[in-house]
């Protein structure tokens, strides 16, 4: 099979009379972002991915997604694709097909797979299941058109974010244009609307309408905007693309917790592309205090509900009051990021640059809002800052602590590694920290991750109390001296005793 593609590699080159070259591409030459496109250029050579992840070893192309390799002057005779190892054919080679009529792809025997033509650019389409590749070969030749190569420049101020609601119903297309070298072409392109894997259709199915994409209400993913230029007898064809991300916005930290409650299944792993801008909850007033920052862990309340933000240096402290509002007449934008479950407990993953809240005020009170253990399974105890009276200390397996408030039995979970050499069994402590959710294996614990941790102060009179004990005076269990024992149970020197 191989020789049969390197004769016809040959024949090509004969016929074109021109030199040949090889370039080879591995997942280092990528620019790797998840469930994003992602792109690697070699002069004369660009790869570019539609949706797939790069890891250290393989380049993924997601089911029903198209890899596009084009060359800058010449013209491109064969590309050699190297997948998994041999035993996992469900990710190799056969799973793409070629998309139009240029060249011919046929996978052999084994884990490689051959692209064969003369052409500028080609396409092929990952099918059925993923591809995986551990490199990619391409074999290009000099050209003998004589057409002068273009390139497509989008304006920059075009949005590569969109909410529905909070920006509008549409979001508009970058203007393109067509450049061979410093001399401008055009204008004169069309623009191609590809769904990403993640992209969940809202009200109606995205559309590109004049110069404007419309993604519809209650839509979110990714989009793939491509504009093409179709060439003439004097500049050759050209494409650029880019990707806009739609995110589904909330207004409240009320409207978070409520969709959670109705379908948390979506909040899955991966999580969803969601936009916080708390613009109209009149209640709040567009402002949320932070409660709680450690680490990765940032924990914003609107007063009524709770929000864990994940994310390393997002530079918030405790009592930082954070708004929306950009000031200055400048409008309003949000946090952005994905939202998710990690074993049961809803975060918000984003990072600093995603962070487009300003902090309006610092040192603001943060008072934690006092537990009711039999309710700690609700919702709004998630994520919330709580205090716990008078738990009991019974035992610690690591990081994880367990207490008794009564009768019930309260996990603790160490998340911050607070010191916890002076908690002594029996005692009874006011705990404070953050409310957590552990679920795994269809097991759900609710939880506290731990703060702060102070042993109740003993009731006045307990000491004369002991001490008069000691001198083998009679006390029932309320801590009261009578002057016999009947039957049950008393404490005499300090002791218990049961009298029957």
């Amino acid at each position: 099979m191989k020789k049969f593609f390197t004769f016809i590699s040959m024949m090509l080159l004969f016929v074109a009379g021109a030199w040949a070259d090889e370039l080879t591409f591995g997942p280092a030459d990528f620019s790797a972002a998840t469930s994003a496109a992602t792109s690697a250029t070699k002069s004369p050579i660009t790869i570019e991915v539609s949706s797939g992840t790069i890891t250290t070893e393989q380049i993924r192309i997601f089911k029903n997604q198209t890899i596009t390799i084009s060359a800058s002057g010449v013209n491109i005779t064969s590309v050699v694709f190297t997948c998994t190892a041999s035993g996992t054919a469900q990710y190799g080679p056969g799973c793409f097909t070629n998309v139009g009529e240029t060249g011919t792809y046929e996978a052999s025997e084994g884990n490689t797979g051959t692209w064969t033509g003369n052409a500028e650019s080609l396409q092929l389409k990952a099918s059925s299941n993923q591809v995986r590749a551990t490199s990619i070969v391409v074999t290009y030749v000099g050209s003998s058109d004589t057409k002068t190569a273009t390139t497509i420049e989008f304006s920059g101020d075009y949005q590569t974010r969109f909410t529905y609601g909070a920006n509008g119903e549409s979001v508009a297309l970058p203007t393109a244009t067509v450049k061979a070298g410093d001399t401008t072409v055009g204008t004169a392109v069309a623009w191609e609307l590809t769904k990403g894997s993640d992209f969940r259709v809202g009200d109606a199915e995205p559309v590109i309408d004049g110069n404007v994409v419309k993604p519809s209400n209650h839509s979110y993913g990714k989009l793939t905007l491509k504009a093409s230029y179709a060439g003439d007898a004097t500049y050759k064809a050209s494409t650029k693309s880019y990707t806009l991300t739609v995110y589904k916005g909330y207004m409240s930290l009320a409207e978070v917790v409520e969709d959670f409650m109705k379908d948390n299944s979506k909040f899955t792993s991966t999580g969803i592309p969601v936009s916080y801008w708390a613009m109209i909850n009149e209640e709040t007033a567009g402002t949320a205090t932070v409660t709680y920052a450690n680490g990765s862990y940032t924990y914003i309340s609107d007063g009524q509900n709770d929000l864990l933000l994940y994310g390393s240096g997002l530079g918030l402290e405790k009592g930082d009051v954070i708004s929306n509002d950009k000031g200055n007449g400048q409008g309003f934008d949000a946090i952005y990021g994905m939202m998710k479950t990690y074993n049961g407990l809803l975060e918000l993953g984003t990072s600093k640059d995603e962070m487009q809240f300003t902090v309006k005020s610092k040192g603001a009170e943060v008072t934690p809002k006092t537990l009711d253990i039999a309710n700690i399974g609700d919702v709004k105890n998630m994520n919330a800052y709580l205090k716990v009276e008078n738990a009991e200390y019974v035992s610690a397996s690591g990081k994880n602590l367990t207490f008794k408030v009564g009768d019930a039995e309260l996990s603790v979970y160490n998340q911050w590694s607070v010191g916890i050499d002076a908690l002594e069994a029996g005692a009874k402590y006011t705990l404070t920290g953050m409310g957590s959710i552990y679920a795994k294996n269809d097991q759900v614990t609710y939880q506290l991750y731990l703060i702060d941790f102070t042993k109740t102060a003993e009731p006045a009179g307990i000491n004369a109390i002991q001490a008069e004990a000691q001198q083998g005076k009679v006390y029932n269990l309320q801590g009261q001296r009578v002057e016999k024992a009947t039957k049950g149970l008393y404490i005499v020197g300090g002791k218990k005793i049961v009298v029957k």
